[in-house]
């Protein structure tokens, strides 16, 4: 019978929560290189975020940027508040984003904020922070056709249709895509020795998007 011997990374583990801080990073930085992100990965929130902040200032981004979103926004929950700023800094720009939604998010669950029967966004908020904070709510939520923008007081500052922004958007990057396909097309055509005038006209993409529209919608505190 063939007998598998632990990893150091193994054993580290296992003595983990028996070891001072002090030599946890200590313990950590002797590993083999190639044993250090996955035995990271394995740690729970708190130990990640207090190793983290050990380790010397130009090894942290790397190590934090190994971890999902939602992973990451449990290591900034588990670390002192003062620190919120600098460690997402640390982050890349769109994993800033989800963490930020996904704090902010649930900020809002602890503090009964949010309702079952409406979507509900921070004002003020980003596009893509929104739309990772709407992400959140689809479980939670009777309906979501709709999201109403409320402020930490429950007053209605706007609601949104949310089919309306989703076309807007499906929109955009078809017509981005068509514009740059089209204009990709004939340098490629020629290369393949056929005319681009009469090779390319299934291809053409006409650019009809309305400025803006109004929706209206029910308030979410009608019954």
């Amino acid at each position: 019978m063939i007998q598998h011997s632990l990893s150091e990374a193994d054993k580290l583990l296992d003595q983990w929560p028996f070891l001072h801080k002090n030599e946890r990073v200590d313990r950590f930085e002797s590993l083999p290189p190639e044993q250090k992100d996955n035995f990271f990965l394995h740690l729970d929130a708190k130990s990640q975020s207090e190793l983290v902040r050990a380790l010397p200032e130009g090894v942290r981004r790397l190590y934090i940027r190994l971890l999902v979103p939602d992973d990451t926004a449990d290591l900034i929950e588990e670390s002192p508040r003062r620190d919120l700023k600098y460690l997402l800094e640390l982050l890349d720009d769109m994993t800033r984003q989800d963490a930020r939604a996904l704090l902010a998010y649930r900020e809002d669950v602890a503090g009964g904020l949010m309702n079952p029967r409406f979507a509900r966004l921070r004002p003020n908020a980003s596009i893509d922070k929104a739309i990772t904070y709407l992400r959140q709510q689809l479980s939670r939520v009777e309906t979501i056709y709709y999201a109403y923008a409320l402020d930490e007081g429950q007053r209605l500052l706007g609601h949104y249709m949310l089919v309306g922004l989703t076309i807007a958007l499906s929109l955009l990057g078809i017509v981005t895509f068509g514009t740059v396909a089209g204009s990709m097309l004939p340098f490629i055509l020629r290369r393949c020795g056929v005319d681009p005038a009469s090779a390319s006209a299934p291809f053409v993409a006409t650019w009809s998007m309305s400025r803006e529209s109004l929706f209206t919608s029910p308030s979410p505190n009608s019954s």
